[in-house]
């Protein structure tokens, strides 16, 4: 079975955005676009869990350990069946411990953890039969494996 959800996880105008260099220091003016955690939830005979990948720079432990312990008390979903990730943004809010990166709005954070639960939640809440199926392809020419491989070889295994 699969679900499938998002949660709004938009700061508030004026968060200090998670940039570098000549982009540190910023804020945001307004919202052109909200920020989201997209969640897809999926259970397999008694077996479930939920990925969830969210509008930000990073997820930090905390955040992930608070994240599962929600879904823990909510849903009984084991801690080790959630995974919590983020797109890497630099448009986003900082939410990782990064040196000169953006301040942290402490009163945010405080509500995301039950933010991205959220939608892992409604997912889980959604879930509906499905069949998954796996493929994979050979793409030429638009990256490089560098883990010490000939390195003039640049095709990668999608």
């Amino acid at each position: 079975m699969a679900g499938f959800a998002v949660s709004d996880i938009t700061p508030p105008v004026g968060t200090e955005l998670c940039g570098f260099g000549k982009f540190r220091g910023r804020k945001s003016t307004g919202i052109i676009e909200n920020l989201y955690a997209r969640a897809f939830a999926w259970q397999s005979g008694e077996r479930r869990g939920a990925i969830i990948v969210c509008d930000l720079i990073g997820v930090s432990s905390d955040i992930t350990r608070d994240v599962r312990s929600i879904l823990k008390r909510e849903l009984n979903l084991p801690p080790e069946n959630v995974l919590v990730a983020g797109t890497h943004t630099h448009s986003g809010p900082a939410t990782v411990k990064l040196i000169g990166w953006g301040e942290k709005n402490s009163e945010y954070l405080k509500t995301l953890p039950e933010r991205i639960a959220s939608a892992a939640i409604a997912a889980i809440g959604k879930l509906s039969d499905a069949e998954f199926e796996y493929g994979e392809a050979y793409v030429d020419g638009i990256s490089y494996n560098r883990d010490g491989a000939d390195l003039t070889d640049h095709t990668v295994k999608c």
